[in-house]
């Protein structure tokens, strides 16, 4: 098998792995702690903290297990000392992802509630490695009879080639109410729950490297 063909298996099997069929892989941020595999940084607002309490649907029940599955511990992240709940400048978050561009399936998120003030509001924008933006988008709770606070972003069959995720809030605040929930509601404040990818394995990297230097080997013998 000469180079060409080696260039052209190994393509394939990344195509292959990066496939949505491969093994989908859900970050949960709802166990109380950062997760394997990612970095989640704070951006603006004070530190990343994942000890908001779960205020869906009582942890455990059946659609947590469904959803990736989610621990539902927690709500998952937030900023300083409740959910994200500002606008960019004042209060923002990353989360990259440590073995490099991922294919991105969906976003989970907590405390997404409607209310007679409207509805909670998240922000996020999706970078590959160069910095450039491949998503930028909003989701907002539409369903006023959902408890569970729960709120998916799905991107279909993925977007591939993503480096690291940035999530703020819209600096907004409708007529107040009279309780505390109502109020809360009111506000577009939300906790990161997690994100599905398609991970792409170590052993493709590895494979383009072995061609990088079969192709140099090659070259050098030419010469």
């Amino acid at each position: 098998m000469n180079l060409k063909h080696v260039a052209i298996a190994a393509f394939s099997y990344l195509a292959i792995a990066a496939s949505p069929a491969a093994a989908i892989t859900t970050i949960d941020f709802t166990n109380g702690a950062e997760p394997d595999g990612v970095t989640v940084s704070s951006l603006a607002g004070g530190a990343v903290n994942y000890s908001q309490a779960f205020d869906g649907l009582s942890p455990g029940a059946s659609y947590c297990q469904d959803l990736g599955p989610l621990a539902c511990a927690f709500d998952g992240f937030g900023i300083g000392d409740d959910e994200i709940e500002a606008d960019r400048r004042t209060e923002a978050a990353r989360v990259t992802f440590d073995n490099g561009p991922t294919r991105v399936l969906g976003i989970h998120f907590f405390d997404m509630f409607t209310s007679t003030n409207g509805s909670e509001l998240a922000r996020f924008e999706l970078f590959d490695t160069g910095g450039a933006t491949l998503l930028k988008s909003e989701l907002r709770a539409n369903d006023p009879a959902d408890d569970s606070g729960y709120a998916y972003a799905d991107f279909g069959t993925g977007i591939a080639g993503v480096s690291y995720i940035e999530f703020w809030a819209r600096s907004e605040f409708r007529s107040p109410c009279t309780t505390d929930s109502c109020t809360d509601d009111g506000n577009n404040d939300f906790a990161v729950a997690g994100i599905s990818v398609v991970p792409l394995p170590a052993s493709a990297f590895l494979l383009l490297a072995g061609i990088g230097g079969m192709a140099a080997m090659r070259r050098r013998k030419k010469a």
